[in-house]
């Protein structure tokens, strides 16, 4: 029996959302098929021809429904995304104020409307930008409370938000990824970064194309992430892919070229490539000087890397003078964590020009700001702990240098995994404790753990494999094992 388009809708509205989806995947199959009189008792395409035409579909003769054919097909994929795309934000059920437009919404649904359906999301996702800016203030907000897993929740929910409403692949997408992203840096939590940094790259690639600003950031948020845990080739790409990116649309002495030039020195330098990273380093501080004042902590930070690489192979008298703390601290606030990297830095030059008294302050005003910063378990709070527990190794003082070795070693562990560079060097330093108090039991496993390590994370050539077999070969001659000494050192 047919009925009107009136009686249609009355009975429409005791439909569930299946019922309708039922509905359009009957008439999607009529489609496929060219059921032509079938699709005339379809309630989809009856309201659709009502609606879209202003004619009954009763009234369609054969001839009419072929014209009309073509044009309701392509149409409905437009139908089915723009239903897909209701019932995802329904889902999410976000706000009060925005709920309060859904019987407007499913109004015209019921009605097959689906161009006013696309109209009414279109303003429904307007309203919700002022959400989506709240919740994002409300997350890094927790974020400074240390109120992670409050900030992880909501961060979800807006990533959740932004792909229902701009779709997948959008670039709004990318920054709820590298928001989240962020956090779980904060947390160390990097195996659940780099799908999140993958995928952020994979978007901007699509929507911007492979050489691009937005890329090359992305390609450098990625290569730290490998710089953190240690992968060092995959860093390396990335990293000279991000610069050769910036060189190419910036020119060859922007400000972000800069630092594209000091990240991959900074990875040049921590494998021990001191000639590779030395022109970079220098590179990098010359468009500094060039383009920024003269108080900005990237130039600032381009002199202390070079006085680290120089006084790390003892040419201290190379190491330029410079007053990055007071810089960092105008610049950044003396609580923020760059600051207290600063501070770490300068306080290892002094160490490694034997300025032992002016070190010590450095470094424990360093570790208070990381803690504070960035809670406990954090890997630049073990850098802290173990640079601190270097210092007073060098100044004889064992028992206090030992609970923070130890310390540190667990944080790194736990965080970084047992095979990481930085374990390495956690190992190696408290190897040297156990090795001064005459523990030498205890100190061999370590100096070989830290020694396979290395050779496994960063190769053979590495200048900290040099010192690990020195110092293991020491070790064994203090036992009277001259043989395994001599074998050790044969290895090499």
């Amino acid at each position: 029996m047919q009925t009107n388009v009136k009686g249609d809708r009355e009975n429409y509205t005791q439909y569930s959302d299946r019922h309708i989806a039922s509905d359009l995947d009957a008439f999607q199959q009529l489609i496929k098929e060219k059921d032509w009189e079938a699709a005339k008792s379809n309630t989809a395409f009856r309201m659709f021809v009502k609606v879209r035409y202003a004619k009954e579909a009763d009234e369609l003769d054969y001839s009419t429904m072929v014209g009309f054919w073509d044009d309701i097909s392509k149409y409905m994929d437009e139908v089915k995304a723009i239903e897909r795309r209701y019932l995802q934000i329904k889902e999410l059920g976000i706000s009060a104020e925005l709920q309060g437009m859904y019987p407007q919404i499913e109004t015209a649904r019921i009605d097959f409307n689906y161009t006013e359906v696309d109209r009414l999301l279109k303003a429904f996702e307007k309203k919700y930008e002022n959400v989506v800016l709240n919740l994002n203030a409300l997350a890094l907000r927790y974020v400074s409370q240390g109120l992670y897993e409050d900030a992880e929740l909501i961060y979800k929910q807006v990533l959740a938000v932004i792909e229902t409403a701009a779709g997948a692949d959008h670039p709004d997408v990318v920054t709820s990824l590298n928001n989240l992203a962020t956090l779980y840096v904060t947390q160390s939590r990097y195996e659940e970064v780099e799908p999140l940094y993958k995928r952020a790259l994979f978007i901007l690639e699509k929507v911007c194309g492979p050489e691009h600003q937005e890329v090359a950031l992305s390609m450098s948020n990625l290569a730290k992430l490998y710089y953190n845990q240690g992968r060092y080739k995959e860093s390396e790409l990335f990293y000279s892919r991000s610069l050769n990116i910036r060189e190419k649309l910036l020119g060859t002495n922007h400000p972000y070229v800069a630092a594209s030039l000091n990240n991959l020195g900074v990875l040049y330098y921590r494998q021990g490539w001191y000639e590779e990273a030395e022109p970079l380093f220098r590179r990098a501080h010359k468009i500094w000087e060039n383009a920024v004042e003269v108080d900005h902590p990237d130039l600032a930070s381009s002199l202390n890397n070079l006085g680290l690489l120089y006084s790390g192979q003892g040419w201290h008298e190379k190491v330029v003078p410079q007053r990055k703390r007071s810089k960092d601290e105008k610049m950044q606030g003396s609580e923020y964590p760059a600051t207290a990297l600063s501070l770490n830095n300068l306080a290892t030059l002094y160490v490694n020009q034997g300025f032992y008294s002016d070190a010590e302050p450095l470094f424990k005003r360093a570790l208070l700001i990381m803690e504070e910063a960035l809670g406990r378990n954090h890997p630049d709070v073990a850098m802290s702990l173990n640079n601190l527990a270097g210092l007073y190794f060098r100044q004889g003082q064992y028992d206090e240098a030992e609970p923070l070795c130890k310390l540190s070693l667990s944080i790194r562990e736990k965080v970084l995994g047992p095979d990481h560079q930085d374990v390495a060097l956690s190992l190696n330093t408290l190897a040297g404790l156990y090795f001064k108090k005459g523990r030498y039991e205890e100190a061999e496993p370590l100096l070989k753990r830290s020694l396979s390590i290395i050779e496994k994370t960063i190769g053979p050539d590495h200048p900290s494999r040099t010192i690990l077999i020195r110092n293991l070969a020491f070790l064994l001659r203090q036992q009277g094992r001259e043989e395994e000494a001599v074998r050790v050192e044969a290895d090499s």
